[in-house]
């Protein structure tokens, strides 16, 4: 069975496929994150995608895009209508970014940043769309449609969504790594791309796992999941 065949309720699906994005309208020209150690994202729904990039300017913003036929339509005679009240604050260390939402269903918040390795990251939005490309040490998500895309390193990773689809891809493993998924349905892929033994646990009322590793007792990376339905792999 693929995870794509997993029957997740009809809102996550329809959140997912309704992002076929055009023009973007920015609401902030950038903020400097080179101090940054923690980004707090919060409000409501949108798409988050953060990169742990040296060889690029450790900026964020967020941008408003219009997707579906309407709103490409609409983007032709109107811009200030996808403009909303999200907004960034810089407070020492820690980014928080508030996403608002227009008044325009046509329009979508989309948040992009590349910040310094090590970052806490914790995104609480009712449905968002996220992908990280890293070195991060903490992520924490709380939702309730979420598709979750990791490539990278992290210490600890923790998702709680009603519907979640997740695809963690680890770079590298430094045997402290753990991965928490609380959800009702979660169709989850965990990959290692060297690793000597982990342990695992699915509490699940309905569960399917393939797992390439024995489970080890007290082995790192150690990943649970508690669910009413799940398919995870481990590989």
């Amino acid at each position: 069975m693929s995870l794509q065949s997993l029957p997740f309720p009809r809102i996550l699906v329809t959140f997912f496929l309704v992002f076929s994005l055009s023009p973007a309208f920015a609401d902030d020209a950038g903020v400097g994150l080179s101090a940054v150690t923690r980004v707090h994202i919060l409000g409501d729904a949108g798409s988050v995608a953060l990169t742990t990039r040296a060889d690029a300017p450790f900026v964020g913003a967020i941008t408003h895009r219009r997707h579906g036929w309407i709103g490409q339509f609409l983007s032709l005679w109107s811009y200030d209508e996808c403009a909303t009240s999200s907004d960034m604050r810089l407070d020492g260390a820690t980014l928080t970014v508030t996403i608002a939402s227009s008044r325009l269903s046509s329009c979508h918040a989309v948040f992009t940043a590349n910040l310094p390795e090590g970052a806490t990251v914790t995104i609480e939005q009712p449905a968002a769309e996220i992908d990280l490309n890293g070195v991060f040490d903490q992520i924490h998500l709380d939702s309730v449609a979420t598709n979750v895309r990791f490539t990278g390193e992290a210490r600890d990773v923790t998702l709680k969504s009603d519907a979640l689809k997740a695809l963690l891809v680890y770079t590298a493993v430094h045997g402290r790594e753990t991965i928490r998924l609380d959800s009702k349905f979660v169709a989850a892929d965990v990959r290692f791309a060297k690793v000597d033994a982990i342990s695992y646990r699915v509490d699940a009322d309905a569960a399917m796992v393939n797992s390439r590793y024995p489970h080890t007792q007290g082995a790192k990376p150690d990943i649970r999941v508690t669910a009413e339905k799940a398919q995870i792999s481990i590989d």
